[in-house]
């Protein structure tokens, strides 16, 4: 899986318009956009969609996971996908909560990926 088929699938399930920009209006100095799927604009400098990789987009994911009353599932989800349950230590208690290895912006969307792609 890449990054914009991660950020994509996230950003839809999040409820976000994965924007997709187009040229409405071409007149030197300036280009100006509408988005063709929300219709967002007309706008200058339309920017990119939100990069759930990023510092910004991992604090907006797991905002969302919490919100959205998934936190402790994910939580669970993601400490069994470490150990199989035959192989669980009697120390693994689900309590410790996330991952520390996921408190990453890199690791974060990928995993929220596979746990709702599972889901699905």
């Amino acid at each position: 899986m890449d990054k914009e088929t991660v950020n994509k699938y996230l950003a839809e399930q999040m409820g976000l318009c994965w924007h997709e920009w187009f040229v409405v209006r071409d007149e030197p100095p300036f280009r100006v956009y509408e988005c063709k799927r929300c219709k967002d604009g007309p706008i200058i400098n339309p920017g990119d969609n939100l990069d759930l990789f990023s510092p910004e987009g991992f604090v907006k994911l797991w905002d969302w996971v919490i919100k959205e009353g998934m936190g402790d599932d994910f939580i669970e989800h993601t400490w069994q996908s470490l150990v199989q349950d035959h192989f669980k230590p009697d120390w693994i208690d689900f309590q410790l909560g996330i991952r520390p290895d996921l408190v990453n912006p890199s690791k974060l969307a990928p995993e929220i990926y596979s746990y709702l792609k599972q889901k699905d």
